[in-house]
């Protein structure tokens, strides 16, 4: 790809921007609540009427002076930097990233009197994609360091740089039958956590031990958790001779850990020696699942009707309250508990979000739609408690 097409694919992303009312949510999210906004609107302005003359201009350097750097923008020369081996080899995907990124460091250094902590020019690039960062990956943004200096004509120059990130660790885990990740959470500490499904019997532990755990017929959902150096902390599974499948996974601040998906039949939601059998209305129900920080179960539950319901997302607010969201089709009951709490979907399916307290029991469910399908798709499927 050439520069001048990545160029225009860049500029057409900034010109959709300015014309979305998330224009300034962007903007606050990535440079802070105390830039000039007259300098933001006349940007805004500018970008809705094709005009990007007032962005840096770029400059190719050899990757010898740029080192491990992909781009880069320095602000005493308000020019934008790409390495020539990353232009030489980057896909259209990468290059428009990196170009975002550096235009984000110079509206940053633009709009702002002083630097904005992190890396603001990478979640800019972020977010006019229409990339959403999770919790730990907004606080790394936000506290990373991504200054450093080069030499260009025999001078040194500051910049904030795109740097390509480095492998720290790999690991696997499975069996010789089907295996599949869904979902994946960091915690504070840097420890890892995934979950999805698996047949058969599958060793989760990925150094030299080993972890057996074998799935009740069909496919049964996983939860792994490493360390942060990759080492093996422990792994539970749970299901039940039908299918079970698992879509969302968090984890709070005290490291217990919450899963959603949905289920077929009767399925053990205790990974443990015990038992908690939870068994859906007709068809597929909704489950949320709670293990506490050792993986022990602390409660499951689910809600359903007779027909098709699946839940694609899930967050936990700081009280532990937990929220879910996906789509259903006929009349579900949302309380998990004894009392009942019906909504009907309008034709087709219809879309829903529920709210769990901190101890499983029901707070309230909603829903809403047409005629036709409607759907909450993973990738915006993301609900923000404040």
């Amino acid at each position: 790809m050439t520069l001048n097409t990545a160029l225009s694919l860049t500029y057409d992303q900034l010109n959709a921007v300015a014309q979305s009312p998330d224009y300034w949510t962007i903007l606050n999210t990535a440079f802070g609540a105390n830039y000039n906004q007259t300098l933001a609107q006349t940007l805004q302005s500018q970008w809705q009427a094709g005009d990007f003359s007032a962005l840096p201009p770029v400059e190719i350097l050899s990757s010898s002076t740029l080192g491990k750097a992909n781009g880069a923008y320095a602000q005493s020369t308000n020019k934008i930097y790409l390495s020539d081996s990353f232009l030489a080899t980057a896909s259209e995907d990468q290059l428009v990233a990196v170009l975002l990124e550096e235009i984000g460091h110079s509206i940053d250094a633009k709009i702002n009197q002083t630097d904005s902590a992190g890396d603001e020019g990478e979640l800019f690039s972020l977010l006019v994609r229409g990339l959403i960062p999770s919790a730990t990956e907004l606080n790394r943004l936000q506290t990373e360091n991504d200054q450093a200096t080069i030499v260009i004509d025999g001078q040194l120059v500051a910049i904030e740089q795109a740097v390509e990130p480095t492998l720290v660790w790999a690991k696997r885990l499975g069996g010789t039958d089907y295996d599949n990740v869904n979902s994946l959470e960091v915690d504070s500490s840097g420890n890892v956590y995934t979950t999805g499904i698996f047949s058969g019997t599958a060793d989760f532990d990925p150094g030299t031990g080993v972890s057996n755990l074998t799935s009740a017929g069909g496919d049964d959902v996983f939860i792994s958790k490493l360390n942060s150096d990759g080492s093996f902390a422990w792994a539970k599974s749970w299901g039940g001779t039908d299918y079970d499948g698992v879509s969302g996974l968090k984890v709070d601040s005290s490291g217990n850990v919450y899963t959603t998906g949905t289920f077929y039949g009767t399925a053990d939601f205790d990974p443990g020696t015990g038992v908690s059998n939870l068994t859906s209305a007709g068809d597929s129900d909704v489950f949320i699942s709670k293990l506490n920080s050792d993986g022990s179960l602390a409660w499951a539950k689910s809600w359903g009707g007779t027909v098709y319901d699946y839940a694609n997302s899930l967050e936990v607010d700081s009280s532990g309250n937990v929220y879910s969201t996906g789509t259903f089709f006929g009349t579900a009951d949302f309380d998990p508990g004894t009392g009942v709490s019906n909504l009907t979907s309008a034709g087709g399916y219809d879309v829903f979000i529920s709210k769990l307290n901190s101890d499983g029991s029901f707070a309230w469910a909603k829903s809403w739609g047409g005629t036709g399908s409607d759907n909450v798709i993973p990738r915006t499927a993301i609900i923000c408690v404040f």
